[in-house]
């Protein structure tokens, strides 16, 4: 019950500048707050959330669970080396380029 209200309470906060913001009531640097919310999620949270997935199963996921994961009918993904390369190098420097064009 304790967390229901912590996170009910929280929801309710967040809400609150959301509703002012529709009205166009609330705004900071001319932007309301649905605006900076879309900022902070498609430039910051998004791009983040990608590179630590890519990441984690470029460089943490070990040969034989990338293995399980990817096999079809017993017989195994033959792009695996490809697939392993661009989950260690590529993508992250291709999610980094689009995080900072995103701050730009």
């Amino acid at each position: 019950p304790k967390a229901a209200w912590i996170l009910g309470s929280a929801i309710f906060i967040l809400g609150i500048p959301s509703a002012f913001s529709l009205t166009g009531n609330l705004n900071l640097l001319n932007k309301s707050f649905m605006d900076w919310m879309d900022f902070l999620v498609t430039n910051l949270l998004l791009p983040f959330g990608g590179i630590m997935m890519v990441l984690f199963t470029g460089w943490v996921l070990t040969k034989q669970v990338k293995n399980e994961a990817t096999e079809h009918l017993g017989k195994p993904f033959y792009l695996m080396p490809l697939w392993d390369l661009i989950c260690k190098f590529i993508a992250p420097a291709a999610i980094t380029i689009i995080f900072i064009e995103g701050l730009i």
